[in-house]
């Protein structure tokens, strides 16, 4: 399958059921972005917290969660989880989880998703939204392929687009004490997108005395 839908809930209760709401009569979404670094106590925490919210409406950008032969697991039952798969069963690192009573007025865009990034799209009265989660592989000192295609689609058609990624890139624009290549590369292909990052200065990563700023 070239792609995944998936709610499942880490235990036996069903899915509780929850009123559609029209985007459009919504003040605000609730986004958070988070990377679980594939382990299964986290996991199973954010989603339980995600679940909490009831009939709140969400998106949830997530990077590296906890999977097992290619599924993620632990998913909330108040929302519509999507990735991309490959036959092989490689694991996802990057899943979007959104609110059930969200979730069928947006579409899965395949041409946009692939192992590290997962990719929709909403109709809005007068223009498209696209919402993208996305993983950038420290290994690679580039921006990912699939994400300069979808920032490139998304100006040249006037499409809004929101990003939650882990992006292993350091720059002193969103927070880092220091810039590197990748920060920089990063930073170019952010103008000339003409995407702004909402981080606040402060970092997104700690561990002792070390701290970084690469979740945007």
């Amino acid at each position: 399958r070239p792609y995944s839908l998936s709610n499942h809930t880490s235990h036996p209760t069903k899915p509780r059921a929850t009123k559609n709401k029209m985007i459009t009569d919504i003040d605000y979404i609730p986004c958070s972005q988070i990377n679980l670094h594939r382990s299964e106590i986290p996991t199973a925490q954010f989603y339980y917290s995600v679940e909490s919210t009831d009939d709140m409406p969400y998106i949830a950008f997530v990077q590296e969660p906890y999977c097992v032969r290619g599924k993620p697991k632990h998913l909330p039952g108040n929302g519509l989880t999507l990735y991309h798969t490959t036959s092989d069963g490689i694991n996802p690192r990057a899943t979007l989880t959104i609110s059930n009573n969200l979730a069928d007025q947006f579409f899965f865009q395949l041409q946009f998703s692939d192992r590290d990034t997962a990719t929709c799209s909403i109709e809005l009265p007068n223009s498209k939204l696209y919402v993208s989660s996305i993983y950038m592989d420290g290994n690679s000192q580039d921006p990912p392929e699939t994400f300069l295609k979808l920032a490139e689609h998304c100006l040249r058609y006037k499409h809004g687009l929101i990003i939650g990624t882990d992006s292993n890139s350091h720059h002193s624009a969103w927070g880092n004490r220091a810039s590197d290549n990748r920060g920089n590369k990063l930073l170019e292909c952010l103008a000339q997108a003409g995407l702004l990052w909402l981080n606040n200065g402060k970092h997104t990563w700690r561990r002792n005395d070390q701290f970084t700023a690469i979740d945007l």
